[in-house]
């Protein structure tokens, strides 16, 4: 994904509240939230961007990712990050397993995004379910009913770079 596209992403998440949900439904710190969704987010729509590839890519990959999305939870997920009730993040643990193909690949991204922030690793692990989960339903309430806007087209692979 093109970096404006991640920045964008961070930003809208920011700016909505999403890190300040994700610290709160975690339990972690907000600055530690922070410093690890920085790096987590952008590796997170990767691997939902390989996803789209290995479903055929383009617009039909964008909408078998879109299915399993709206199978899980569609925009709800983010509704239930946004809500001060307590989330269970079963649909978080499904989506990391659907969006990484063996625990190998999961374990990977954990280590590099515990690296990155600075963070220790069982933070990164137990904050990607929430994130992924904030991430999924951000993406689907801004991409169904949509002319395909940016985020659409990077996970279609169109503005990648």
């Amino acid at each position: 994904m093109r970096r404006g596209s991640v920045l964008d992403l961070l930003s809208a998440l920011l700016r909505s509240g999403g890190f300040e949900a994700l610290s709160r439904h975690s339990g972690l710190e907000r600055t530690a939230v922070n410093d690890v969704a920085g790096v987590l987010v952008p590796e997170l729509f990767d691997a939902m961007r390989m996803f789209v590839r290995r479903r055929g890519g383009g617009d039909a990959g964008v909408a078998a990712l879109l299915g399993e999305f709206d199978r899980l939870g569609d925009g709800s997920l983010a509704e239930a990050m946004m809500a001060h009730d307590p989330v269970i993040p079963d649909a978080g643990r499904a989506l990391l397993g659907m969006l990484y193909t063996d625990r190998a690949g999961l374990d990977v991204t954990i280590g590099r995004v515990a690296f990155e922030s600075g963070q220790d690793r069982q933070m990164v692990e137990r904050l990607a379910p929430y994130a992924v989960m904030l991430l999924a339903g951000y993406l689907s309430a801004r991409t169904i009913g949509t002319d395909h806007g940016p985020f659409h087209d990077a996970l279609a692979g169109r503005n990648a770079g």
